[in-house]
């Protein structure tokens, strides 16, 4: 998954991306894919936290918090794969209202069994 510059401008967790789950695909019915991990380009500025998760429409199934004056650059966390078709949203939050908003510049999705 790639997407455009994705700014948090909310202290509210906002959908910017999505990735469908075919269970029978990717899980314990195809790949059985053990293990998803997402690379981002992140640049947090000098004063507000950047949180990003994976949500699959019930809970977060993965998230990052990158502390603000983090050097701009890759980050990667780990989601746990679902166990049934799903939406994966992929949602982006500032911690504290004001300052400089954090920015996403892209993401990769990588799987593996």
């Amino acid at each position: 998954i790639t997407s455009l510059q994705v700014t948090a401008t909310s202290t509210t967790a906002q959908a910017f991306a999505y990735f469908c789950w075919d269970n029978s695909t990717d899980g314990a019915g195809g790949d059985n894919i053990a293990t998803i991990t997402v690379i981002t380009w992140i640049n947090v500025g000098a004063n507000r936290n950047l949180i990003l998760d994976v949500f699959n429409g019930t809970s977060v199934i993965g998230t990052i918090t990158v502390t603000a004056g983090t050097a701009a650059g890759p980050q990667t966390f780990t989601v746990t794969p679902p166990t049934s078709d799903v939406l994966l949203t992929f949602r982006a939050r500032k911690t504290t209202a004001g300052g400089t908003n954090p920015n996403i510049f892209g993401i990769q999705v990588e799987m593996s069994s």
